[in-house]
């Protein structure tokens, strides 16, 4: 193991261990492997401006395993992280929870490539990678199917309910790690919660580190989401309900 591995495996395991988040055997090992793979792939393709072991080990890792997502996230749930990116937070809790199905989605092409060889080389058999926007995906054969759907860093609330919510079955929940402007977000996006088939949303702050306070924004699905959302390609962003 490297030094930089040897790092971020410790910083990993610390702020885990911090919150009472134990990792089965051998996860730990995968999270390292795929840390390095994203370091590699970084020299040559922008992944994220995150790769320091420690930065990355809290803010991309441990912020995808919180406990409040973790526990928020039903037992054997197919799960969709819309606007996955480099990974996350659907890598990090595929390789921590293998009783769940992942399909992670981006819509473009590199990263995509990317995460499915990452998913090959570490052997990750509850993993899709799908190339899409978002707005397709919710109108794909997934629509209504989903038991979570996960986002981190994507849009306002009030956007990315378009993008979740026509994605869950009726009980399914969206889970959206947010920043210090999450609660605010979540109080902003009732109306289209209630338009598009959720609950009001509801928030629970975290910390990763004394500067960095979070939230987890989690909407309950409870009705069935009219045919006409998502919206065409661009108008959640550009007229927001």
């Amino acid at each position: 193991m490297s030094p930089e591995e040897t790092i971020f495996c410790r910083a990993l395991e610390e702020k885990l261990s911090g919150w009472g988040v134990t990792l089965p055997d051998g996860v730990l090992d995968k999270m390292t492997a795929f840390y390095s793979r994203m370091v590699e792939t970084n020299k040559v393709m922008n992944l994220t401006g995150i790769t320091a072991p420690e930065e990355a080990a809290v803010r991309h890792f441990a912020d995808a395993l919180n406990p409040f997502a973790l526990s928020a996230l039903p037992a054997g749930a197919l799960t969709a992280d819309v606007g996955t990116g480099a990974g996350f937070p659907g890598m990090p809790l595929a390789i921590a929870r293998p009783d769940c199905r992942f399909v992670l989605v981006d819509s473009m092409a590199k990263r995509t490539r990317f995460l499915e060889e990452a998913v090959q080389a570490l052997g990750l058999t509850n993993v899709t990678v799908c190339t899409a926007r978002a707005e397709d995906f919710g109108r794909s054969r997934y629509r209504e199917k989903m038991d979570a759907a996960l986002s981190r860093a994507v849009a306002p609330m009030n956007v990315l309910l378009e993008y979740t919510l026509p994605l869950l079955k009726r009980g399914g929940v969206s889970l959206a790690y947010k920043g210090p402007a999450g609660m605010a977000e979540a109080v902003a996006a009732r109306h289209a919660a209630q338009v598009l088939g959720g609950a009001d949303p509801e928030t629970t702050p975290y910390s990763l580190a004394d500067e960095l306070q979070l939230c987890l924004v989690v909407t309950k699905k409870v009705r069935q989401t009219s045919a006409k959302y998502p919206r065409r390609n661009g108008i959640p962003q550009k007229t927001p309900l």
